[in-house]
């Protein structure tokens, strides 16, 4: 029994001094970088000789690559046998992802160079993506994985992209007809090639040299845009200031003629013509025949406009907002006729035609030949000359708008009945306020300093007695509100105190000679 005792105790020493001699060692892991993913197992210690599987699992976007440290190679899982202290780093790499691109049309696409093909990039990464079209060409938009049109446009690469680029044959210098990225004009051809484009977006990027244009179209000149009045033009285009020269249109007895033959809902801005010569039947003028859009910041130098029956050196017909405009040069006509409508049915606002305007019929204006619309902070200056209800301003006016007002008249009148010098007729029973005129009036019958007829009701409007000519303010009907004044109370200092129902803080403003609007001093013309 002893014998049993000591062999037991003796293999339990053994065992417990064969345990005591098991070396311990330490694994330590980390990720490379540290967000990318994960090891298992983690930190910890293991005896000698071990086996331990490690693994490395990877973030999203993320991927592993290999093993570092003391472990070599890409097996992932990998199994070690424990031998020693050990420092495992798992090595990941951002995700990459191709960025293909399908081509429509004819151009490149660029981040560095691409063209129909494919690029990898990591997960997160930035690119800038410029479509460059060829030439006769421009880009339309972004397809595929993608819906924008702007351009450059710069994309973050999260997943794999299949982007499609579209191109579109046309004859400007650039731009998608989009309002971010609109049409680029640099000639008098591309200008006639907005008659394809509706309802494009368009801007001019140097002056336009139309001289050729009296050769165009057997002598016609330029075709009028839209000239089919059942079409009209509704985009946009902005002149950015730049110069339209000698455009040349001759079209007797054709209606709707101008640059454009009629728009609707368009916006048309920052245009300047010089020289030019239009020339049409009803419905003209330089820029339009008709206008139902909004027109901005217009100047038409030195040009001359002649037709029939609504004529203007900016518009023939204004239906909607027409405002900040100049005109400088002669309009002629039949019946309606104006330096910057012949007849208006929407809004004029900081208008000014330095013109002579002729009508051999009726309704004859410094500004605007027959009015139905809102007018205010306008003028003219040159001379009017018409048969009946002419006036320095507007010829007839004839329906209540009580904004019309804050305007003013240097212009010559000569007419032969209903002449006045701001209004020729006013049958309108609405209140005509703050304005005044100073022009030589003349006429055969029912001639005032101020309006020939007047059927509504003035306040603040006066009239300089000596250099009109006129001892009364109207020929025919009411005259109350109406304010006589010479020259010398009308000019310099004195006229702020004598024209005391005009807002000088706001509206007006002196000058060594007679008081003008204040938007004037502004304005670059």
């Amino acid at each position: 029994m002893k014998k049993v005792i000591s062999l037991l105790i003796l293999l339990c020493f053994t065992a417990a001094c064969s345990t005591e001699n098991v070396s311990v060692y330490q694994i330590t892991t980390s990720a490379e970088p540290t967000e990318a993913g994960v090891i298992t197992p983690s930190n910890g210690n293991y005896d000698e000789g071990e086996q331990v599987e490690i693994s490395a699992s990877s973030n999203e976007h993320w991927v592993f690559d290999s093993w570092g440290g003391d472990l070599d190679g890409s097996s992932n899982p990998e199994s070690i046998t424990v031998d020693s202290d050990k420092e495992i780093v798992a090595i990941f790499l951002k995700r990459e992802y191709p960025v293909t691109f399908d081509i429509i049309g004819e151009g490149t696409v660029t981040e560095e160079v691409v063209k129909l093909k494919s690029t990898e990039y990591e997960y997160g990464s930035h690119i800038e993506l410029t479509a460059k079209p060829s030439e006769g060409w421009s880009f339309v938009r972004w397809g595929g994985d993608l819906s924008e049109s702007k351009n450059p446009l710069t994309v973050t690469v999260d997943n794999e992209l299949n982007i499609s680029v579209y191109f579109d044959e046309n004859p400007f210098d650039g731009g998608n007809g989009t309002v971010e990225y609109p049409y680029l004009i640099s000639t008098i051809e591309q200008l006639q090639q907005v008659e394809d484009y509706i309802d494009g977006n368009f801007k001019l990027i140097s002056d336009i040299d139309a001289s050729d244009t009296v050769n165009w179209n057997g002598g016609k000149g330029f075709m009028p845009l839209f000239l089919d009045s059942r079409i009209n033009f509704s985009g946009t285009l902005d002149g950015q200031g730049f110069k339209i020269k000698s455009l040349y249109i001759s079209r007797s007895g054709e209606q709707n003629i101008g640059l454009f033959g009629s728009t609707m809902d368009s916006e048309i801005r920052n245009m300047i013509f010089t020289d030019a010569k239009v020339h049409g039947g009803n419905s003209v003028g330089v820029l339009g025949g008709v206008s139902s859009g909004d027109i901005v910041n217009i100047r038409i130098l030195n040009s001359e406009v002649n037709g029939n029956y609504s004529v203007g050196g900016i518009v023939g017909r204004n239906v909607r907002e027409l405002s900040k405009a100049k005109f400088f040069g002669v309009v002629k006509g039949g019946s309606n006729v104006g330096g910057i409508a012949g007849n208006n049915n929407g809004s004029i606002s900081k208008t000014c035609a330095h013109a002579t305007v002729i009508g051999d019929g009726d309704s004859i204006g410094g500004v605007v030949g027959d009015n139905f619309g809102s007018f205010e902070l306008s003028c003219s200056t040159g001379e009017v000359i018409g048969n009946d209800r002419v006036g320095g301003l507007i010829g007839d006016h004839r329906f209540p708008f009580d904004n019309i007002s804050k305007s003013y008249s240097h212009s010559s009148i000569k007419g032969n009945s209903i002449v006045g010098g701001l209004i020729g007729s006013n049958r309108a029973d609405d209140e005509l306020k703050n304005s005044f005129s100073s022009g030589k009036v003349m006429g055969n019958e029912d001639v005032g300093g101020l309006m020939g007829l007047n059927d509504g009701f003035v306040s603040g409007f006066y009239w300089d007695m000596e250099s009109s000519g006129m001892d009364e303010a109207v020929g025919r009907g009411r005259s109350t509100g109406t304010n006589a004044l010479d020259s010398s109370q009308m000019t310099g200092s004195n006229a702020e105190e004598n024209m005391s129902e005009f807002d000088w803080e706001n509206v007006w403003v002196t000058t060594d000679d007679y008081p003008i609007l204040r938007w004037e001093l502004s304005d670059n013309e």
